[in-house]
């Protein structure tokens, strides 16, 4: 699963805003063992240095969570990308996933910071109705110059080997 566009662009807001790509994951695919592996990847414009805070989502429920990355001064167009993988553990209405992420986020010209997320402890997720896949982002500061749009989204689902 792959868009074809580029999201809208989140800007001039303090409020989590999903970015306009998503994917809808049926529940025939939540099977124990199932792996869906999400990678994203966009750019970001600032004025002054605004943080940037990124989550992996189902619906309202954060599966990874990032730690907020300040923005590079007056930035146009740098990077950042994001990796997830959410294994599928139990199904029903209070099913769980395991999930892990690793963010690149452009925080100096040229140098990526680097942040693993391994959670501790499975999510709890309702496996017997559709969850949205989406990634959001929060920023600290509202200025119609800090604006990140989302370039790619890719979701695969495979089975444990």
């Amino acid at each position: 699963l792959a868009n074809i566009a580029d999201s809208s662009a989140i800007s001039n807001t303090t409020t989590e805003t999903n970015f306009s790509i998503n994917r809808t994951i049926s529940i025939t695919m939540f099977q124990p063992g199932r792996i869906i592996r999400l990678k994203v990847g966009g750019v970001y414009s600032t004025t002054s240095t605004p943080t940037l805070t990124f989550r992996v989502r189902f619906g309202t429920t954060n599966l990874v969570v990032f730690g907020a990355k300040t923005g590079i001064n007056n930035a146009s167009n740098q990077s950042w990308a994001a990796i997830a993988e959410i294994i599928c553990r139990t199904t029903g209405s209070s099913g769980t996933v395991m999930a892990q992420g690793t963010l690149f986020c452009n925080t100096a010209s040229a140098v990526d910071t680097v942040e693993t997320v391994v959670n501790n402890a499975a999510t709890t997720v309702d496996t017997t109705v559709n969850q949205t896949l989406q990634v959001s982002l929060v920023w600290s500061a509202a200025s119609t110059s800090n604006t990140a749009t989302m370039k790619n989204l890719i979701a695969e689902i495979s089975d444990y080997p």
